[in-house]
């Protein structure tokens, strides 16, 4: 199976997915080392964050439809599981590794472990508050490596547009809006299409009030179709002169005048791949990695900040080289650590803050418990 694949490549850290999952929490019901989660305890914070970074999100769930490369790499998701027959776009450092008659198992061969040193502008330049994900994550790699070329690549496409239920319009004096007006009936769709006029790998980043579902065609045959809250759509490899065809379907809650923003762009493979290779240089080495508990080594050749791809939470202590340090929080969802140059030991331990009242008072409500029952069963005793 994928763990012991894992543990025979030396794999100490990694993170797995499942690609179009039959249940929306099947990583939890299958006890994976997920990226996302859907949980009622889940901070506000990392929900926004993991908007922005181009997931579905929900008030409580961020979950894996809307990943991208970049995204894959700096989460440490290693293993990607795609049942067969289901659509997940091809890419370089993804290799087959597993089978089964459901579903076939590749590695992100560029995974990041969980921790990695960036430039410590990234905690506090780093401008993550839009949900033009390609835009937020562009950003973050540049302060992260110093690398000044752009993963996302912004394309305007000339759109065609038509709609069923409502008039849609589009103009290239405003490329990325698409306009609809009256809306009727129980749901409108909006179709969208347009020809690709440089060969690349393409994504596109959809925002509208009331959008349920997205599904698109390459050239006429039908790719996927998700549930849509503003995640990147991966619309894979396309050679020039292709067509794309979308269709936004809403729900019952759409507005019937409304905007559709759209943010298309093409990943730079060139810049990727630079960004990349300073992330890796920058890697730490994971020794031991299990429930709460994380040790590993670090080389950095200049003060950096250590970004981990854990979620901020006050109950983790940290260890530098066996003196305890603070750890901030990176884009108010991210544990981070301020570290100088050279080579140092990590270690991040976790207990849930507020633990050890917690059983006090639980400790002490058993004991008025026990001893309420014991005087209750003396004086019945006594009465009777």
């Amino acid at each position: 199976d994928v763990a012991t694949l894992a543990e025979a490549k030396g794999h100490t850290f990694y993170r797995e997915e499942v690609v179009d999952p039959i249940l929306l929490d099947e990583n939890t019901f299958n006890n994976m080392r997920s990226v996302g989660t859907f949980c009622s305890t889940v901070r506000g914070s990392m929900v926004d964050v993991m908007a922005y970074l181009g997931f579905y999100t929900g008030a409580n769930e961020y979950i894996y439809m809307g990943s991208t490369p970049i995204t894959n790499d700096i989460f440490g998701l290693r293993y990607i599981y795609v049942r067969n027959g289901k659509y997940y776009p091809e890419s370089e450092n993804l290799t087959p590794v597993y089978s089964t008659d459901e579903m076939t198992v590749y590695e992100n061969t560029t995974a990041l472990p969980i921790a990695f040193g960036v430039g410590r502008d990234v905690n506090g330049k780093w401008s993550y508050g839009s949900y033009n994900a390609g835009n937020v994550l562009n950003n973050f790699a540049r302060y992260a490596t110093g690398e000044t070329g752009e993963i996302f690549e912004t394309v305007y496409p000339v759109f065609g547009v038509s709609g069923v239920n409502c008039e849609a319009f589009y103009s290239e004096k405003t490329p990325n809006m698409i306009n609809y007006t009256d809306g009727h009936g129980d749901m409108i769709t909006i179709s969208i299409s347009f020809k690709v006029t440089g060969s690349g790998r393409y994504f596109i980043n959809l925002r509208g009030n009331g959008i349920e579902t997205m599904s698109y065609a390459i050239d006429g045959f039908p790719q996927t179709e998700d549930r849509y809250q503003t995640q990147m759509m991966d619309l894979g490899e396309l050679k020039e002169g292709s067509v794309v065809s979308i269709k936004v379907r809403f729900n019952e809650s759409y507005s019937t005048d409304g905007t559709l923003t759209t943010h298309v762009s093409r990943l730079d493979h060139s810049t990727l791949t630079k960004i990349r290779a300073v992330l890796t240089k920058n890697a730490m080495v994971v020794s031991e990695c299990r429930d709460g508990y994380v040790k590993g080594d670090i080389s950095l050749a200049e003060d950096q900040m250590i970004f981990t791809s854990i979620p901020y939470d006050e109950g983790w202590t940290v260890y530098v080289d066996g003196e305890k340090t603070k750890p901030v929080r990176i884009a108010g969802a991210f544990l981070g650590i301020n570290a100088p140059a050279g080579s140092h030991s990590i270690v991040m331990s976790f207990r849930p803050d507020g633990m050890v009242p917690g059983i006090v008072i639980s400790t002490i409500s058993w004991i008025v418990f026990i001893v309420l029952c014991i005087y209750i069963v003396k004086r019945d005793k006594k009465s009777g």
